[in-house]
C-alpha cells in the first residue's frame, strides 16, 4: 500500500512538488492522475497559491537507480583494476608499468 509521508514544493516557476513516499515502486498512473485531479489542483491552489503540475516522485527515483548503477560500475571497475595490478605485480611487472596499464595510483600499489 502506497502511504504518502509529505509533500514539498521543490521548484516556485512552475511549481513542483516532491512526494515522499514509502515506496516509490508503488507510485502509478492512478495516483499521478488523482494527484492532477482538478480538485486537488484547486485545493493546493487555495491553500498554496500554485498548481500542481508534475509529480516527481519517479524521476527521483530512477535518478537513484543510476546513480547507485554507476557507483556499482565504478566500484566493480576498481576492484577489476586492483586484481589486475595484483596480477601484474605477480608476474613481475614494475610499479610504474602497473600504474600505466590500470590507471592505480602509486598509494595503491603501496598497500598491494
Amino acid at each position: 500500500m502506497l502511504k504518502v509521508y509529505y509533500c514539498s514544493q521543490a521548484e516556485g516557476v512552475p511549481p513542483t512538488f516532491i512526494f515522499f513516499v514509502n515506496n516509490p515502486a508503488l507510485v502509478n498512473n492512478g495516483f499521478e492522475k488523482h494527484v492532477k485531479n482538478k480538485n486537488v489542483r484547486k485545493g493546493v491552489s487555495d491553500i498554496m497559491g500554485g498548481q500542481v503540475l508534475e509529480h516527481k516522485g519517479k524521476t527521483i527515483y530512477n535518478a537513484g537507480i543510476k546513480e547507485g548503477i554507476a557507483l556499482g560500475e565504478e566500484r566493480g571497475m576498481r576492484k577489476a583494476n586492483l586484481e589486475t595490478a595484483r596480477r601484474l605485480r605477480d608476474m613481475g611487472m614494475s610499479d610504474n608499468d602497473i600504474h600505466k596499464a590500470t590507471n592505480i595510483s602509486f598509494d595503491d600499489l603501496q598497500m598491494l
